[in-house]
């Protein structure tokens, strides 16, 4: 690799995500790995990590994908491998001390990092096969620094990009929720600001219903533009979308989209304060599942209005 850099700042170029052109976005695929990861959190919590790194590992293709946690050990901070899937599976560390992880530079610096080939400033991670780059975003729990969703790259034909950030946000939210989960029994310290799960709720019914509203005109228009589309009889019953390539670039529909993921999130928030109410945490479940549903229905609407 040459001489060790002098810097971290000489391993670090997050500034490439900018410039580089970004994938399209599967957001069909996405919703059904977001459905798998929201029922893995209510009813199989030991494995939800390992299938949220799996998660990032397919969505992004990478070759090695994880989840590390901060914590202690001996007193110092140390990053915990939580999960680890892919070429290094069974490789890295169960525990790096913080200093000596890439994951510390996006902790320090809150936000995402892209490192190229990190072992250069960090030899805790020189490994067989080197990591020629690892895209790093932190998160955070109650606005403390609680861990990090990483994806690594073995080749330099794998370039991570502004869309994989944008599933490793996603991905990061669930790690905050999980991660709240596990502590809550157990929480020495009380949230400062008690969650109102009553208003958040509310909140989500009403954007829900707004999304909802936005899809049935949506297929008044569809109807108007072409007779050959019959419209759905329930809005969540309708046909599998054509899985195409295209690129959804209707920026109302864009809006509706992250608004279905904001839902599908924030519902996945609620689940920690619903585990002991199992009618709640069913509620929240549905949610989840009939906002998946619309976002497909909003991805089919797109793929059948196309110039025939």
């Amino acid at each position: 690799m040459g001489q060790l850099p002098g810097s971290l700042d000489d391993v670090i170029v997050t500034s490439e995500l900018a410039e580089r052109p970004a994938k399209s976005p599967d957001y069909t695929t996405e919703v059904r790995a977001i459905k798998m990861l929201v029922t893995a959190m209510s009813e199989d919590p030991d494995r939800f990590w390992q299938k949220l790194a799996a998660t990032a590992l397919e969505l992004c293709r990478a070759g090695t994908a994880g989840v590390s946690l901060l914590d202690f050990e001996s007193g110092a901070e140390v990053f915990r491998a939580q999960a680890v899937v892919g070429v290094l599976s069974g490789s890295l560390p169960k525990t790096i001390p913080r200093a000596d992880s890439p994951c510390s530079a996006a902790i320090g610096r809150n936000g995402t990092q892209l490192v190229r080939f990190p072992e250069r400033f960090f030899p805790a991670l020189k490994f067989l096969q080197p990591i020629a780059e690892a895209l790093i975003i932190p998160f955070q729990v109650q606005d403390r620094p609680a861990g990090t969703i990483w994806i690594a790259a073995h080749d330099d034909g794998c370039k991570f990009d502004r869309e994989d950030e944008r599933i490793g946000r996603t991905l990061a939210s669930f790690a905050a929720a999980a991660w709240q989960i596990r502590n809550a029994p157990g929480s020495a310290e009380p949230a400062t600001e008690p969650t109102e799960p009553g208003g958040i709720r509310q909140e989500l019914q009403h954007l829900t219903q707004d999304l909802d509203t936005r899809a049935a005109d949506k297929t008044a228009e569809l109807i108007a533009a072409e007779s050959d589309i019959a419209a759905p009889e329930n809005l969540y019953e309708h046909t599998e979308p054509n899985l195409s390539s295209k690129r959804l670039t209707d920026e109302a529909q864009a809006r509706d989209l992250n608004g279905l993921l904001t839902v599908i999130n924030g519902y996945a928030l609620l689940m920690k304060e619903d585990l002991n109410d199992p009618a709640k945490l069913q509620e929240d479940i549905k949610a989840i599942s009939e906002a998946a549903s619309l976002v497909k229905f909003l991805i089919n609407s797109r793929s059948m209005h196309r110039v025939s």
